[in-house]
């Protein structure tokens, strides 16, 4: 697995112009589908949690034009991961806010994954159907379904990333004493400018896609396992 950006730009640059195409609309695709499943399933959860200040933001909605940040949905066409527009919560509604907070951020990337569980065993019911890709449509159709579960899990990754504003460190907040939180909260302003610092220095970018790497396999196995019998 890699970039997706760096994906399609070798596939034009071998004259693949087909593969890089299809790389592309995978990441097209994880903009107007993933990344608002991502945003949604947080304002759905906090708003069962007790917190309906995303759901009269009107979040709770697949619609993606609600959750795009621009720079974010850049970043995914680009590195293959990246952010949505924050949803709006108010912990004071929780009845239990730090538990409730962390379930909430969980809620963004639990959602990632289990798109890339669902597509990727979609792809495993076609193998299973029609045999080993030997068709333009088929195999088309397993570069399509492959980049989509491989940038899924990538952002699943990266927004586990501890640092705010990511979900990873509202996760984080559960298990710190107060006084660590009251730090944190302090720094808050300042992350985003290490996170972007991280992000511009690839730092990053090879931690994600080897854990990446490791869920997908992970996944593969588990499936290669199930659909043994038909292979």
């Amino acid at each position: 697995m890699c970039a997706l950006g760096w994906s399609a730009l070798k596939a034009f640059m071998g004259g693949d112009i087909q593969t890089g195409v299809i790389i592309l609309m995978s990441g097209v695709f994880v903009l107007f589908v993933s990344l608002s499943f991502h945003e949604c399933a947080h304002a759905f959860i906090a708003n069962k949690l007790g917190d309906p200040t995303a759901l009269y933001s009107g979040r709770i909605t697949m619609n993606p034009f609600k959750h795009l940040d621009p720079f974010g949905s850049l970043l995914i066409l680009t590195v293959g991961f990246g952010w949505a527009k924050p949803v709006p919560v108010n912990t004071r509604n929780f009845r239990h806010p730090r538990r409730d907070m962390a379930l909430t951020a969980l809620a963004g990337p639990a959602s990632n994954l289990i798109l890339a569980f669902v597509s990727l065993l979609i792809l495993y019911i076609i193998w299973a159907v029609s045999g080993i890709p030997n068709s333009d449509f088929l195999q088309n159709l397993n570069t399509f379904i492959g980049a989509f579960v491989g940038i899924n899990i990538s952002l699943a990754i990266f927004n586990l990333v501890p640092i705010p504003p990511l979900d990873g460190s509202r996760i984080l907040t559960y298990f710190l004493p107060d006084r660590a939180i009251d730090t944190l909260q302090r720094l808050e302003p300042f992350f985003p400018f290490i996170l972007m610092f991280i992000m511009i220095s690839g730092t990053l970018s090879t931690p994600i896609w080897v854990v990446s790497g490791w869920v997908y396999d992970g996944f593969s196995a588990l499936l290669g396992l199930i659909f043994r019998p038909f292979f």
